[in-house]
């Protein structure tokens, strides 16, 4: 039995059943070095490859047959060898199924305003929150696993998507205010109602700073809620960008 066809033979159906897995674990690296400037980028274009990847897979575990067929053809190769050659894909194809699966569990498709009403990049996890009716006060509560204990010293809850809020935009609590988070933990961000932390009292705005001319109870809104904050270990600041929908409530 020749391995060395085989293995030229399972090349396209191997390469066809990881790209799209393959493109998914990229921006999960590139979320884990959370490079600044690219934050908001990294959060749209997860959920794009997410839907790229549910959507894609199907067609492809059902192409990978008639890629199977056509090498076994184009390397002329005998039933022994064929067989070799299916048992060599089939553990990507368990693969591909898994990754899929997975996902599906993982993550819904969203197509209203109280769908997926915060969501941030790999490490932190929104826990609970309230917006405001009348005041656009804004109740956050955040779980992180960044493997960092953080120290969180500003958020802003905004319809401003500009490339450079991130990194030009105010988000600070003010000198001196910051939130400690210990890896695994969670912590409240912003909190209208503690009079003890005046500084956690966060609006949600429009592009522009201002409060909706609308805030009424049921109204939907549909922002970014922007976190900085300092890693303790290293001490390196960064800023990431969460997609924040929501309605207003009593």
């Amino acid at each position: 039995m020749d391995w060395k066809r085989i293995l030229k033979a399972a090349r396209t159906p191997i390469a066809i059943l990881i790209i799209l897995p393959g493109l998914f674990l990229l921006l999960k690296v590139m979320v884990i070095l959370n490079l600044e400037y690219l934050s908001g980028l990294i959060s749209d274009l997860g959920y794009i490859f997410v839907l790229l990847l549910m959507f894609g897979s199907p067609f492809i575990l059902l192409a990978v047959p008639f890629f199977v067929y056509a090498a076994i053809k184009n390397y002329e190769l005998d039933r022994k060898s064929a067989i070799s050659l299916v048992l060599v894909v089939l553990p990507f194809v368990i693969l591909e199924l898994g990754f899929l699966l997975w996902l599906g569990g993982s993550f819904r498709l969203h197509t209203g305003p109280s769908d997926a009403p915060c969501r941030f990049p790999a490490g932190i996890e929104c826990v609970r929150y309230k917006l405001s009716a009348v005041t656009g006060k804004l109740f956050l509560e955040i779980r992180h696993a960044t493997g960092y204990t953080i120290i969180v010293t500003g958020i802003n809850c905004t319809q401003n998507r500009s490339s450079d809020f991130a990194s030009n935009g105010i988000i600070t609590y003010g000198s001196g205010n910051n939130i400690t988070i210990p890896s695994g933990a969670k912590a409240i961000i912003s909190n209208p109602e503690d009079p003890t932390k005046p500084w956690l009292n966060i609006s949600c705005t429009d592009a522009y700073g201002n409060l909706p001319s609308d805030m009424k109870v049921g109204t939907p809104y549909s922002g970014w809620v922007y976190i900085r904050y300092r890693e303790m270990d290293t001490n390196i600041t960064r800023t990431i960008t969460g997609i924040f929908t929501a309605r207003y409530e009593a």
